[in-house]
């Protein structure tokens, strides 16, 4: 969109697409999506009549009245405060060195235990269990079959579960889950739920997670320490700096 297009004129005045921008980017997330929904031309009348209340509140001398200028030294403190941390915090994100080097010395901090992703038919009766088993065995699908008979909420994903580990799951569920090879389907399993036919989907071995999915959380994790320290020298450099004491 070629921005020094004319879409206005006020006063005689071009009013261009770029100050029509300059309005959108002030905005709220919230604001500019149902503004934009409602199409260009109401956005071009509000970006227009915010123009206007700009050029009334300078033709107006608001700029001279006690309550701006207030407003104003307000704002040049809050902003001033704001400089002076984010200055003060600029060197706090962990380099790629600093990230490795906790991975490599706290490698336990990642172990990850055991872990199986299974799907499961649920159903009231023993009897309905293994004649769902019979139909699997017959070489129906699984997904098919949890979505048309099983009783639990995963019936809409065809029974999945996805990843748990020991203690997620009832003791009679998992103690058979855990013990099965990639792509069993059980025999039907009793538990206080109903009868359960199970297929594992994944098995995840006990391990350390990979550097490469650990480093994310470790940069967040040093970041947020980094910061803090920072902060804390930082205030502490300051009060003894201007001599501060609390009466």
């Amino acid at each position: 969109m070629d921005q020094k297009k004319i879409v206005a004129t006020i006063s005689g005045k071009p009013f261009t697409m770029t100050q029509v921008e300059e309005f959108l980017s002030t905005l709220p997330a919230d604001y500019l999506r149902q503004l934009t929904q409602a199409g260009e031309e109401i956005v071009l009348e509000e970006a227009i009549n915010q123009e206007l209340f700009l050029l009334d509140a300078l033709n107006s001398n608001i700029e001279e009245s006690d309550f701006f200028k207030e407003e104003m030294e307000r704002m040049r403190r809050q902003l001033l405060r704001g400089f002076a941390v984010q200055q003060a915090l600029a060197d706090t994100v962990p380099t790629e060195e600093e990230v490795r080097s906790y991975y490599e010395e706290h490698r336990e901090e990642f172990r990850e235990p055991h872990q199986v992703a299974a799907s499961h038919i649920l159903v009231d009766t023993e009897e309905l269990a293994r004649s769902v088993k019979a139909r699997l065995d017959a070489g129906e699908s699984f997904n098919d079959l949890a979505m048309e008979l099983s009783n639990c909420p995963s019936k809409e994903v065809g029974g999945a579960l996805g990843l748990f580990e020991r203690g997620r799951m009832v003791p009679e569920f998992e103690e058979v889950a855990f013990e099965m090879s990639l792509g069993e389907i059980s025999e039907p399993v009793k538990t206080q739920f109903g009868y359960h036919i199970i297929q594992v989907d994944n098995i995840k071995p006990e391990g350390i997670q990979p550097y490469n999915k650990a480093k994310q959380k470790i940069a967040g994790d040093l970041y947020n320490q980094k910061k803090q320290q920072a902060y804390d020298e930082y205030t502490n450099r300051l009060r003894e700096q201007y001599e501060v004491k609390v009466v």
